[in-house]
């Protein structure tokens, strides 16, 4: 009989150990990867909180030809110059140019409705639907009317962000910066895929 009660006592005992180092290595392990949002360049605050700044425009684009998408839009935004606090105009102009055949028309068919949206934030845009290209898509973009004073000018780069957070640089022709004027200009950006893309710093 104490035989086998020494059995139960050591099988609960080694029992209610597994059980506690299974909820040490939970804690410890985590559920899901996390990375940290990227430090884009924002845009400046308008004059009126409920002014809209999302810049969102879109088309139907045929594989077999081709084609562009355009938007553009600006606001008014508080600026001090000299001691004094003037009204200031900030724009966002951006294109994506797609060149014949520059996706699998087997996989996404001949016909793609694909919307171009700059962030109401920063100076960043999102493309959808979700695409792979067999070509690069070319992306242009301008913002003026940006507060640059903060920004460190020698890191500014434009990167993509993927849906799991990581960030990679984006190969492009140009990249302008005018700090004074609050200038940021990306030229001939070639879009290997649709993510998020942006300024940072």
């Amino acid at each position: 009989m104490k035989k086998l009660l020494l059995f139960l006592a050591a099988a609960v005992y080694l029992f209610i150990g597994c059980q506690d180092n299974n909820l040490l290595e939970t804690a410890d392990t985590p559920t899901e990867l996390t990375t940290a949002e990227p430090n884009w360049v924002e845009l400046p605050e308008p004059v009126e909180e409920t002014l809209s700044k999302l810049f969102s425009n879109g088309a139907w684009i045929d594989v077999d030809k081709g084609g562009t998408i355009k938007t553009t839009a600006s606001y008014w935004t508080f600026s001090w110059w000299n001691r004094w606090n003037i009204k200031r105009k900030v724009t966002a102009a951006a294109t994506l140019d797609f060149p014949r055949n520059v996706w699998d028309k087997n996989q996404y068919g001949q016909y793609k409705y694909i919307i171009l949206s700059i962030d109401d934030r920063t100076a960043s845009s999102r493309f959808n639907p979700h695409i792979e290209f067999d070509n690069p898509v070319i992306y242009n973009a301008k913002f003026t009317g940006l507060n640059l004073s903060e920004v460190d000018a020698q890191t500014i780069n434009f990167v993509y962000q993927s849906p799991n957070g990581s960030v990679e640089e984006v190969e492009y022709e140009a990249l302008n910066i005018d700090v004074e004027e609050g200038i940021l200009e990306i030229v001939n950006a070639k879009i290997p895929h649709f993510s998020r893309y942006g300024f940072t710093w």
